[in-house]
């Protein structure tokens, strides 16, 4: 197994069910034989990924969280293994996974058959798929001794030759989060805010006349331009912005750091509104818009639209969107920015959305930018929170999410999934790739 099949396994089964579940603490029994390089497991998971599975469990009991160390016998893998978990534990950036493919056949197996056989028990797992038809390609074959002892060997010698980089040490800026707000507005405890200091100077403000519309005032957003200039030095990890136009905001953030050869941006619009046409297809940007919209669907492979009939009131429809489809997608494509934006009326409720924004911390190293509308103040002391570190507030346990809204979501990723493998749950059947 390596990174995809773990984070598959995450991302549609474990994370649903422990949501649903609401544990009042999160036992991780940290093993590390599956790393790579391992005698014992033969796996190959990197280091990195434990890192992100450990901040995936994070938001879950309130932050209560216990990482037990069990087994390890590759000593290298073994201590890179543990430091990543424990840095994901105090809080530090996650390091970026790489070229990251579809689960393995096998992996897809697993998948579909626990999913199918725990539909009963779970509401979430309710429209999964029947277990495989075929037979089971990790079904063992009993071999001759002769044969066993070759097939040791080449495992034990395939074992030894494995190389790996040493993770990348990801050094957390100065200021963790920072904030452009209206002058009105209490800046949220260990944040800093951003004052007209920090506006950009009137030359580069001038060279971003192309995508400021004449009404604009020049320096609107200068503030929040300086904001992403100082996170893309990682001199701040993360921001929050009260604005008085949102949809104007997202665009001109889009473009600004679209400009850039090597950008890559990750849009979550929670809630209804337009997303330009050319944001959805220059391939710099992939937009994923949760809402109760009916939108057209498109061909762009960068634009998914999740349209939920209770918009995003119902927290169980709106986080399971998030396990199965935003998820998958952000790590396949790894962007080096996340922009999240909470449109007016979205309805959305704080609990799911703080939860979204903690989860979201797992890309780009951190780099998130919040966008919410002037009149969202309310909003603005707990996401700076979860933003900051904190825990997200617990759910409770879910109920059942509406049936249109899941069968919904089963269908976009049904569609989805030849363009981003990891939102694939059920092995290939005669040739296919994934369930109908």
């Amino acid at each position: 197994m390596e990174n995809s099949d773990y984070l598959s396994v995450f991302c549609h089964i474990l994370l649903p069910v422990a949501y649903e579940f609401c544990p009042d603490l999160v036992l991780v029994c940290a093993g590390f034989d599956s790393a790579i390089g391992d005698p014992e497991g033969k796996m190959c998971a990197t280091p990195e990924i434990f890192a992100h599975l450990t901040h995936l469990l994070m938001n879950l009991a309130g932050g209560k969280l216990c990482a037990v160390l069990e087994g390890g016998y590759n000593l290298t893998s073994l201590g890179q293994s543990v430091c990543q978990t424990v840095q994901s534990l105090l809080g530090d950036p996650l390091p970026p996974l790489t070229d990251l493919s579809g689960p393995c056949r096998s992996a897809l197996e697993s998948l579909q058959s626990v999913r199918a056989a725990h539909r009963q028990h779970w509401s979430c797992l309710k429209h999964a798929v029947d277990l495989p038809t075929s037979e089971i390609s990790t079904k063992r074959v009993k071999l001759s001794g002769e044969e066993a002892k070759e097939q040791a060997e080449e495992e034990q010698s395939g074992t030894e030759e494995k190389i790996w980089a040493e993770p990348l040490k990801c050094v957390s800026p100065l200021v963790c989060s920072a904030v452009v707000l209206p002058d009105d507005v209490v800046c949220p405890d260990a944040c800093e805010r951003l004052g007209s200091a920090e506006e950009l100077n009137p030359h580069s403000l001038t060279l971003k006349k192309d995508f400021l519309k004449d009404d604009d005032p020049l320096t609107a957003f200068s503030r929040v331009f300086s904001l992403i200039e100082r996170m893309k030095k990682n001199e701040i990890r993360n921001g929050l912005a009260l604005v008085g136009d949102v949809t104007r905001a997202m665009t001109c953030v889009v473009q600004h750091v679209a400009a850039e050869d090597n950008s890559r941006i990750l849009l979550v619009c929670v809630g209804n509104g337009n997303i330009p046409s050319h944001i959805k297809e220059d391939g710099k940007t992939l937009v994923v818009q949760i809402s109760c919209e009916n939108t057209v669907e498109q061909e762009s492979k960068y634009y998914v639209p999740v349209c939920l009939k209770k918009s995003c009131t119902d927290s169980s429809g709106f986080l399971q969107s998030v396990f199965s489809v935003l998820l998958p997608l952000g790590y396949q494509y790894n962007p080096r920015l996340v922009l999240l934006v909470r449109t007016p009326g979205s309805e959305v409720c704080d609990g799911a959305w703080l939860q979204l924004t903690g989860l979201l911390q797992s890309f780009a190293q951190g780099h998130t930018l919040v966008l919410l509308q002037e009149d969202d103040k309310a909003c603005v002391d707990p996401t700076a929170s979860v933003l900051l570190g904190n825990p997200a507030p617990p759910l409770g346990q879910l109920q059942a999410s509406p049936t249109e809204d899941a069968e919904a979501v089963e269908r976009l990723r049904s569609r989805l999934k030849d363009d981003w493998k990891l939102l694939m749950t059920a092995a290939p059947e005669n040739g296919g790739t994934d369930e109908d």
